[in-house]
């Protein structure tokens, strides 16, 4: 019966930890990479919330750096525009989709999710590395 217990306990906190990392608070605009690389706005922030050594790794061209799981993040967001459009990209979609819903929370009009960056990259889009 403990072990039962102790079995239940852990899968709560296992898929809490997984809602609140990966799965909660997703949201914004989502647009396919090809999408992004065939048809977006320029003059448009992007934004690789990723951590800085992917970042070194290989980012989207004008890309600015801001890891969402950095405790600062709403405050290195605050100053940005809140009704121009802004491009997320991360490893694979969840961390940008996470990004997107605080930016949407925020009341940032238009938050796209773009996905990760290999995706961006074998889409077309213009990397540095």
């Amino acid at each position: 019966m403990r072990s039962l217990l102790i079995i239940i306990v852990v899968a709560v906190i296992g898929i809490a930890l997984w809602w609140f990392f990966l799965g909660g608070s997703g949201g914004g605009i989502s647009m396919s990479p090809s999408d992004f690389v065939g048809d977006h706005d320029p003059d448009g922030l992007i934004l690789d919330v990723r951590t800085g050594s992917e970042y070194a790794s290989g980012h989207l061209d004008g890309a600015v750096n801001i890891n969402v799981f950095d405790g600062d993040f709403r405050q290195r967001v605050e100053g940005y525009p809140r009704d121009e459009p802004i491009y997320l990209y991360c490893g694979s979609g969840q961390r940008s989709g996470r990004a997107a819903g605080i930016l949407t929370e925020m009341g940032f009009e238009e938050a796209y999710n773009i996905g990760g960056y290999g995706a961006l990259k074998s889409a077309g889009a213009t990397v540095i590395e």
